[in-house]
């Protein structure tokens, strides 16, 4: 079991996504591993979802997007649309909006 940062019963995610993630990493990485979540990083004190560290795997950052099926109205591979509470919201793919940040 892995060890969280904050603990399950002290943090505060902003999706049930985040908290079903965070419940698996604790209970299914080795006991090992330590992950964070919320943690600023970086000069510009970015906070990705999750950071984990494991001394023999190395270092992971994930960010959760949790999204339904049925929420996804459209994607292609440079931006998506999807109706987030009751509204459609256009987004660039994460991946190259951090490629422009860092260029």
């Amino acid at each position: 079991m892995a060890t969280l940062i904050p603990s399950l019963g002290a943090a505060r995610f902003d999706s049930r996504g985040e908290l079903r993630l965070a419940e698996r990493l604790k209970d299914f990485l080795e006991d090992n591993a330590v992950v964070w979540h919320n943690l600023p990083v970086g000069p510009r004190g970015r906070h990705p979802d999750f950071v984990v560290i494991h001394p023999d795997r190395g270092l992971l950052v994930l960010e959760v997007k949790d999204w339904r099926l049925d929420n996804i109205l459209s994607a292609t591979k440079n931006r998506d649309r999807t109706a987030d509470r009751a509204r459609p919201r256009a987004r660039t793919k994460p991946v190259r909006a951090g490629a422009r940040l860092h260029a």
